[in-house]
C-alpha cells in the first residue's frame, strides 16, 4: 500500500503519513493531533499502539 493510498483511507494528507513514518513533528497543528493520527495509522496497519510508541504508560491509548 502506498503512502497516498493509506492517506486517502485515513483522510489524511500524504505529507502527514510521511511525517508519521519519519517521526517528524511537521504537518500537524499540535502534538495531540499527531498522536490521534498515529493511533489511526497504527490501527489501519493492525499494529498495537504500544508497539509503535514507547513509554506509553502515561498516555491514553484507547
Amino acid at each position: 500500500m502506498s503512502t497516498l493510498d493509506i492517506a486517502h483511507e485515513l483522510c489524511l494528507a500524504e505529507r502527514q503519513i510521511i511525517s508519521i513514518e519519519e517521526n517528524k513533528p511537521h504537518h500537524f497543528p499540535s502534538p495531540t493531533l499527531k498522536l490521534v493520527c498515529v493511533k489511526k495509522y497504527a490501527k489501519a496497519l493492525d499494529l498495537k499502539i504500544s508497539d509503535v510508541i514507547l513509554h506509553t504508560d502515561h498516555m491514553s491509548l484507547s
